[in-house]
């Protein structure tokens, strides 16, 4: 988690000084940090706390994206965060992969 924060901050000093668009922006984000993120961890088993850090971490990053106030100044719900960007939330997209993960093996094996 530690690393994909980093990642996201050089990011984020590099696209300010840039003309990209808000979409193109979250393209970016989805490509370098959530896949970073999510790599290898549709082989763990995730507790709920650990589900809601990293769907927190992921409404950080969007609110800084988009240029939302934190949730205690600007009184914005993270699922409306979600609805803006277009995105899904990451304990529902990481469950996805974890079904398909179990159910292709079991249909190989």
């Amino acid at each position: 988690m530690g690393e994909t924060k980093n990642q996201f901050d050089k990011l984020a000093k590099a696209w300010w000084h840039s003309t990209l668009y808000t979409q193109q922006r979250i393209r970016i984000f989805q490509v370098c940090v959530v896949s970073k993120l999510l790599y290898c961890l549709h082989t763990m088993w995730l507790n709920r706390a650990e589900l809601r850090k990293i769907d927190g971490f992921q409404a950080k990053c969007l609110r800084s994206i988009l240029r939302i106030p934190l949730p205690y100044i600007g009184r914005i719900l993270n699922a409306t965060v979600l609805q803006r960007s277009r995105c899904k939330q990451l304990s529902t997209f990481l469950k996805l992969r974890q079904c398909f993960l179990f159910l292709f093996h079991r249909y190989v094996a």
